[in-house]
C-alpha cells in the first residue's frame, strides 16, 4: 500500500488501477487493514485519497465483513467471526477485518 500513498504523479492512477482490478476480479475475500492506522498506510497530508474515497463509498456495499481482529491493548485482542462479526462496533483504531464478496 505505501507507493499508492506517496505523495507522486502516478498514485492516483496506481489507486484508480487498483480499484479497477477489485471491481473487475471480483476477489472474494479481502483483508482489510484499518485506514485510522496511517503508519501502516502511510498516509500522509498530501496523499491522494481516491482509495481511501472509494473504501468509504464502496467496498461495504459490495463486501461484508465476516470476521474481524481488534487490537484493544497489548494484552487483549478480540476475535469475532460469521453472524457476530457483522454489527461489531470496534472501540479501537487498531483492528483487521476480513470481507467477503455479497
Amino acid at each position: 500500500m505505501y507507493p499508492l500513498m506517496e505523495s507522486h504523479p502516478y498514485s492516483k492512477e496506481m489507486q484508480m488501477n487498483l480499484v479497477k482490478d477489485i471491481e473487475g476480479n471480483k476477489p472474494l475475500y479481502l483483508v482489510y487493514v484499518n485506514k485510522k492506522l496511517n503508519y501502516t498506510w502511510s498516509i500522509l497530508e498530501n496523499s491522494e485519497k481516491y482509495l481511501l474515497d472509494w473504501i468509504e463509498q464502496k467496498m461495504y456495499q459490495k463486501y461484508e465483513r465476516i470476521g474481524i481482529a481488534e487490537i484493544i491493548s497489548l494484552d487483549q485482542t478480540i476475535y469475532k467471526w460469521g453472524s457476530e462479526s457483522k454489527d461489531y462496533k470496534p472501540v479501537s483504531d487498531y483492528y483487521i477485518e476480513v470481507l467477503k464478496l455479497k
